[in-house]
């Protein structure tokens, strides 16, 4: 009586790209491989072993590659012999996700007026490339993602899958794109850099009262180097409680809008104008009186230069002899000092007296 013969052949399995292949050495049967040709409860006294042909590598890396699942060995009573099918069961590589391993990494950034890299880390993935978009998911891009305005930008990444792999995310509800938040603060005047230049307010300079207000506008800002337009990057305004028309002490008030924020200052002084008072000379006569010097009259005893247009003074000036004269003029060559004082023209000038002199 011939042996019966039993049929052994492997079954079709599946492997992972970027894993390690399944193990062989378990092999169950009926799960793994079938045997056809046994009688009820007959059995392998020892079970085949099965091998991958080509050998296969540590990790599977080539979708494109299949390995055929080849059995070899095993042992049967003297009731049976064994044969290996011609067609055995196969291992094929499927593609898996893509799997970021490092996530990008948000820059902590302050307005500068350029464009800057948005992210200090660009993330990593285990195949495929990491893609951002700046957009809401619309556009992407390999290019790290930058910007240059002062605004809060949400940032999507994912990794766009290759040959092997598919993306790392699908970007519907179910699996959406995840995204990380990057502020690029607003730059601060009152924070400026002073290696870079610091803070620059040109065009403001103290002035002398000239009847006219003093609201000045900055020629020029700076700010760390970068020039500044005005309505754009600052608005200029002034101190409500001040008419910056009289001699004092003023500011200039610069706020950052846009990129920019904080307030400064910018102080000046309108100095006070310079009049003078100049006393009228004077003759007398021997035998005559001395001039009275008692309500002095302007153009007449005295003159004075500096006013602005249609200002005058509010208070006369006082003249007196430095030397007082005799009541009666009594010699010829002789002069005597007349000084000028307490005039006043308000807070906006500041007088200086000349004196004049009385010659008999």
């Amino acid at each position: 009586i011939a042996p019966k013969v039993v049929t052994v052949a492997s079954k079709d399995h599946v492997g992972y790209i970027d894993s390690t292949a399944p193990s062989t050495f378990d092999y169950v049967l009926g799960t793994d491989y079938t045997a056809d040709g046994f009688i009820g409860s007959d059995a392998f006294t020892v079970p085949p072993t099965f091998s991958y042909d080509p050998a296969i590598p540590p990790i599977l890396n080539d979708i494109d590659k299949t390995y055929v699942i080849q059995p070899s060995g095993g042992a049967v009573s003297s009731n049976y012999t064994i044969e290996y099918s011609q067609t055995q069961g196969k291992l094929t590589v499927e593609k898996v996700k893509c799997i970021i391993y490092s996530a990008p990494v948000a820059a902590s950034l302050t307005y500068n007026s350029t464009a800057q890299l948005l992210l200090t880390s660009l993330g990593n993935s285990n195949g495929g490339t990491i893609e951002y978009s700046i957009d809401g998911g619309e556009t992407w891009s390999t290019a790290p993602p930058t910007a240059t305005e002062a605004n809060t930008y949400t940032i999507h990444y994912r990794a766009k899958g290759d040959y092997n792999h598919y993306d790392s995310h699908a970007g519907t509800p179910e699996d959406p794109y995840p995204s990380l938040t990057v502020i690029i603060e607003t730059a601060d005047f009152m924070n400026p850099d002073p290696s870079l230049g610091g803070l620059v307010i040109e065009g403001i300079a103290d002035l002398t009262y000239c009847g006219k207000q003093y609201k000045q506008v900055p020629t020029n800002i700076t700010y760390n180097g970068m020039e500044l337009e005005k309505d754009k990057d600052y608005t200029v305004s002034y101190e409500e409680d001040k008419n910056y028309f009289d001699a004092g002490d003023y500011k200039v008030i610069i706020t950052g809008v846009g990129n920019y924020k904080g307030e400064v200052d910018k102080s000046f002084t309108v100095n006070k104008k310079e009049l003078t008072v100049s006393v009228i000379n004077k003759e007398a006569k021997v035998g005559t009186q001395a001039p009275s010097l008692t309500n002095s009259e302007l153009d007449k005893d005295y003159a004075v230069t500096g006013f602005i247009s249609g200002e005058t003074l509010s208070t006369h000036p006082i003249l007196s002899y430095e030397t007082q004269p005799p009541a009666i003029i009594e010699r010829a060559g002789a002069t005597y000092q007349i000084n000028a004082s307490a005039a006043s023209a308000g807070d906006n000038y500041t007088i200086t007296y000349v004196p004049g002199t009385l010659t008999t």
